[in-house]
């Protein structure tokens, strides 16, 4: 019942924080789930923890999962990535997203859809970098973005083409601005491609992207 994740998750919150031991601790705690508790209900409880920003926590109920033969689906990880990026932990949220990656090309892995693609690049939306890095796995895995993701993707290209040090960078033989302009015409052609109608800020961002590169036949 809903009442009694509240319960553990209240519980949980009263453990010290930043103890080496943390993770024991929680699982000496959730161990009598074992065999009862389903992902679903591992997922509320991160819900839960999450209203409070209890990402230490969160990671260590996460890390039970494993131990208590619950497996952890995207909704697990969409979570606590968002959660992560809300906390300003973004080298746990990148490094968890990477665990996500390594789960996707497993035999009956996870899935990524447009939904938890969004949550992710919203978390991790400091790094323009890696929104750009996510938004070219999410086309290369054939997951059609949405209105919301194409504004996040226009955004992280306007900030790339504003940071002069990321410009001077090369990626697979290419240089990053031309990598930044690839991502903004991927926003503009997927536009029409799919009938997606693009926010005033989506417009307004890929129309200064051109314009910072250099771009001015693409800006007009």
């Amino acid at each position: 019942p809903q009442s009694e994740v509240k319960e553990v998750a209240r519980a949980l919150r009263k453990m010290p924080r930043g103890s080496d031991y943390l993770e024991e601790d929680v699982y000496s705690y959730l161990q009598w789930w074992e065999g009862v508790a389903d992902t679903e209900v591992f997922n509320q409880l991160i819900k839960e923890l999450a209203l409070y920003r209890s990402w230490e926590l969160s990671l260590a109920v996460v890390a039970c999962m494993d131990k208590l033969n619950v497996m952890a689906d995207v909704i697990t990880y969409t979570q606590l990535v968002a959660l992560l990026g809300k906390c300003g932990r973004g080298r746990e949220a990148q490094g968890l997203y990477a665990q996500m990656i390594a789960k996707c090309g497993q035999e009956g892995g996870l899935v990524i859809d447009t939904v938890a693609y969004g949550a992710i690049m919203r978390a991790l939306a400091r790094s323009h970098t890696t929104v750009l890095d996510i938004f070219a796995r999410m086309r290369a895995d054939g997951c059609p973005p949405n209105a919301f993701v194409l504004e996040t993707v226009a955004k992280a290209c306007l900030e790339s083409a504003s940071d002069s040090g990321s410009m001077i960078e090369t990626k697979n033989g290419k240089s990053a601005r031309g990598c930044v302009r690839d991502a903004t015409l991927a926003v503009l052609t997927l536009c029409g491609d799919l009938q997606i109608s693009p926010t005033d800020r989506t417009v307004a961002d890929v129309i200064a992207t051109f314009s910072a590169l250099g771009q001015w036949e693409d800006a007009r």
